[in-house]
């Protein structure tokens, strides 16, 4: 299947993916709107994906693929095996400690949460970690049917999540119990379906030949440093958010989703179909391609969101119970989020190819600054503009990560990505 061809279907189902998740956001909005409580379902909502990305996430999976393409198909159901048994050992330890550490871990997260309601949540919070090695697990197995080709099982696995969380929300448990018990019986159903559908993981011996070596090891800890970085920033961005007003960090969230539809759609399937790609035949005139789309459709996308932020905003979460000033928190919110969608698929597009190729120093690099600059942005924004100056830093954050790694990618690749992306002949 061809990359365009390829890339629309992952688009189809990442969109499914997207769209399954905007219905928990909007019923998650139409339950608890902005409140304590909602900012404490959020939390154990992102926290398995969060803690899997922040840890392994990404880096795994720019890491693995174009390793796995290179192999036969017997070796890397092998070197799958090698990398699952570890990090489900060591993820499943990880949510152990963390739920010793549950209130600290809350006090952290949602800093602006009354105390007694982060009380209440501990258990339910334990139950969400349950859902961490799971997540662990279905990042290896996704890579491992990337590198065979098989995008459509990987991508669908967001919207089965996403349907089991909805399916809890609207039951009758109380709220952080019904996400909690989503976000569990989520990650279970699409670590099996992932699973099955790579094929049996442990058919082969899983020891001889041990193909766990150094290069990859090296190689995982550049994309990891990138990867960390990016993830870092949401929740870092939200928990400031979060001592703006009692809320704040919902609002954060909601308008967050309304960028991370189409974002997620254009970008994630573009990245996941030209990872593999590249590893396999590193091409100027592909990347060009791709950036050239990459900004028409962000453009094109962000101008009118910006203009209707607010009016977008009321339309979408039309059933949530929000004052007419988080109404207004909320638009403005968007408002700068869609300022900086541009900035967000070129950062996400510059790490597909440089962890393709293989170059993670350049994208260690961004990611320090970046997160250096949100670190020092974010507490002075929140002091000066609340949750819209919050979002306005973050935004600011990716625009200085997409100047750099534009710079540091004319300097690895030279002017022919750029010269085709521009439709010129080559230089």
């Amino acid at each position: 299947m061809g990359l365009w061809r390829s890339g629309s279907v992952v688009a189809a189902l990442l969109l499914l993916g997207r769209l399954t998740g905007f219905g928990r956001e909007w019923l998650l909005s139409a339950r608890a709107g902005a409140s304590g409580s909602s900012d404490l379902a959020i939390v154990l909502l992102t926290l398995p994906d969060l803690l899997v990305n922040l840890l392994l996430g990404g880096g795994l999976g720019a890491t693995l693929v174009p390793v796995l393409q290179q192999l036969p198909p017997g070796q890397r159901q092998r070197l799958a095996a090698q990398v699952a048994l570890p990090v489900g050992a060591a993820f499943a330890l990880l949510a152990c400690v963390l739920a010793l550490g549950a209130p600290q871990l809350l006090e952290l997260l949602a800093p602006g949460v009354a105390a007694a309601q982060r009380a209440a949540a501990r258990l339910p919070l334990t139950l969400a970690l349950l859902a961490v090695p799971l997540t662990a697990l279905a990042g290896v197995s996704t890579a491992l049917l990337n590198a065979s080709g098989r995008f459509g099982l990987g991508a669908c696995g967001t919207a089965l999540f996403n349907l089991l969380v909805i399916a809890a929300l609207a039951s009758r448990l109380p709220l952080v119990w019904a996400v909690a018990a989503g976000v569990l019986a989520g990650a279970l159903l699409r670590l099996l379906v992932q699973v099955v559908g790579a094929g049996q993981l442990l058919g082969q011996p899983l020891l001889r030949p041990w193909l766990v070596d150094r290069p990859l090891l090296r190689r995982f800890g550049g994309n990891f440093g990138f990867v960390t970085g990016l993830v870092l920033l949401p929740p870092m961005a939200r928990a400031w958010a979060s001592t703006a007003d009692p809320g704040a960090l919902s609002l954060f969230n909601y308008a967050s989703k309304l960028v991370d539809l189409p974002l997620g759609v254009l970008m994630g399937a573009l990245s996941t179909v030209l990872l593999p790609h590249l590893a396999g035949n590193p091409s100027a005139a592909a990347i060009g391609r791709v950036l050239r789309l990459s900004v028409v459709a962000a453009v094109a996308i962000s101008l009118p969101a910006v203009l209707w932020a607010t009016p977008l905003a009321r339309l979408v979460y039309f059933k949530a119970d929000f004052s007419p000033l988080q109404l207004q928190q909320l638009g403005h919110a968007t408002a700068w989020a869609f300022v900086f969608l541009l900035p967000q698929a070129l950062v996400s597009l510059y790490g597909t190819v440089f962890a393709a190729l293989g170059r993670t120093r350049p994208l260690v690099l961004t990611a320090v600054v970046m997160v250096a600059a949100l670190l020092a942005a974010a507490p002075l924004a929140a002091r000066m503009g609340g949750l819209g100056g919050v979002m306005a830093a973050y935004g600011l954050v990716y625009a200085l990560g997409a100047v750099l790694l534009t710079w540091l990618t004319w300097r690895a690749l030279g002017q022919a990505p750029f010269r085709e992306a521009l439709g010129l002949k080559p230089g």
